[in-house]
């Protein structure tokens, strides 16, 4: 019996040193960066526009990063556009990068006199605030990303 004992003890002592020894090397995380790569006016109707903005997150981390969804706000010129979700999972490669679709549905009556001005400009300036959910082996976390940019907006003349 006490020969058992001292097995199971060893081999708790060897899972425990183990454990401790997979917590203590820790991989340096580089958060997601974003921007956006295109914007399309989809969808126009009397009471809705859809823009759709297509948006890259680079990845500058060794290891890839799964995205089980994100949410966005977009803002043109500093005015506010909309703001879209995606559900999709997006998988972005290790040093790599990835985008994806995100559709914004605009009030016609509240936003399109704002949009039409924003048309006739040579190029927009962008600021984009999202959250991006990651998964990874063990939990979920969720990152707080924004960017801001220029762009010609060949999609929406």
């Amino acid at each position: 019996m006490k020969l058992q004992c001292k097995h199971v003890l060893a081999r708790l002592l060897g899972i425990c040193l183990l454990v401790v020894a997979g917590c203590s090397v820790r991989r340096s995380f580089v958060r997601p960066e974003i921007q956006i790569a295109d914007l399309q006016l989809s969808d126009l109707n009397l009471f809705e526009t859809t823009l759709v903005f297509t948006v890259r997150v680079n990845n500058e981390n060794p290891y890839p990063l799964r995205l089980t969804g994100s949410r966005y706000k977009f803002y043109l010129n500093d005015v506010y556009t909309g703001k879209g979700m995606v559900s999709e999972p997006l998988v972005i490669p290790a040093l790599g990068s990835a985008t994806q679709r995100v559709k914004v549905h605009l009030n016609n009556l509240s936003v399109l006199p704002k949009i039409v001005e924003l048309s006739r400009k040579a190029s927009l300036d962008y600021k984009i605030a999202s959250v991006l959910y990651v998964k990874n082996r063990l939990s979920q976390s969720t990152y707080k990303v924004s960017s801001t940019g220029s762009f010609i907006p060949a999609g929406i003349s």
